[in-house]
């Protein structure tokens, strides 16, 4: 039994690993484009564009480890003992999660359009990148986790 709680606290770890690297990497670009409002040469924005696309495809990683974790859930002692993360709290329907990883998709997959497009302010950019790092912190309660 100690060894099947062992590989689901694994999944938990990489998981929780997952979303602090995605947050962090939210954070990385606001802070980029606060500190360069002006900034809107093509090479900038080709640099940003690809930054972003990268920490877009993070989400599917959040998505498969998150969604591992809750196919997992019936033995794990995260359920059994603390039951912290709101997708796994109603463990007979798990879309919200997934609804929230599209959110996210989306999100980002625009606002690297517009960025690459020259079409948004990079002020704005970055207010809409903190308000998606702030949304992500509380949907999936990061602000619990250590984050180093």
């Amino acid at each position: 039994m100690t060894k099947r709680y062992a590989v689901d606290l694994s999944l938990q770890a990489s998981f929780q690993k997952k979303c602090l690297s995605f947050l962090r990497r939210l954070e990385k670009h606001a802070h980029f484009f606060r500190e360069n409002p002006d900034d809107r040469s093509i090479e900038t924005t080709g640099a940003a564009y690809r930054n972003m696309m990268v920490t877009w495809a993070q989400v599917e990683h959040i998505r498969e480890a998150g969604l591992n974790m809750v196919d997992d859930a019936p033995k794990s002692p995260l359920i059994v003992e603390r039951r912290s993360y709101w997708f796994l709290q109603a463990m007979a329907d798990q879309s919200e999660f997934e609804d929230a990883c599209d959110l996210l998709e989306a999100q980002l997959e625009d606002l690297a359009k517009k960025v690459l497009c020259r079409e948004a302010e990079n002020l704005w950019v970055a207010g809409i990148l903190e308000n998606i790092a702030t949304t992500f912190e509380d949907d999936f309660h990061l602000s619990t986790m250590d984050r180093k």
